[in-house]
């Protein structure tokens, strides 16, 4: 509970960015604030990221254009990401945020 708060308001004050990074191979262990997009044949093809609630599970996102669903990314010239949609995860933490320039923006606040 501790980590989920700490996490939040770093978040809030812009501590804790996430930073996109172009690769051809998902890493075996994903970096924390790290956004990997992950290519094939010079086309992104997902993107994967630890959760940023702090439960430490990998998020995979298609990028693909004939997935459904899909999200699209912009990397930003400081390397801060943008997703779309919001991700909501429906198993484990539950969590439901979006990333905006790197920034983990919840759809609920959290409660203390």
């Amino acid at each position: 509970m501790f980590e989920k708060i700490y996490n939040w308001f770093l978040n809030l004050f812009g501590v804790n960015l996430f930073r996109g990074q172009m690769i051809s191979e998902e890493p075996t262990q994903l970096k924390k604030r790290k956004m990997y997009i992950v290519f094939d044949d010079d086309e992104p093809w997902y993107v994967c990221f630890k959760c940023p609630c702090g439960c430490g599970e990998a998020i995979r996102l298609s990028t693909v254009k004939e997935d459904r669903p899909r999200w699209s990314f912009e990397l930003h010239r400081d390397n801060t990401i943008t997703l779309a949609p919001s991700i909501w995860r429906n198993k484990g933490c539950k969590s439901h945020f979006f990333i905006k320039r790197g920034k983990v923006v919840p759809c609920h606040e959290p409660s203390i």
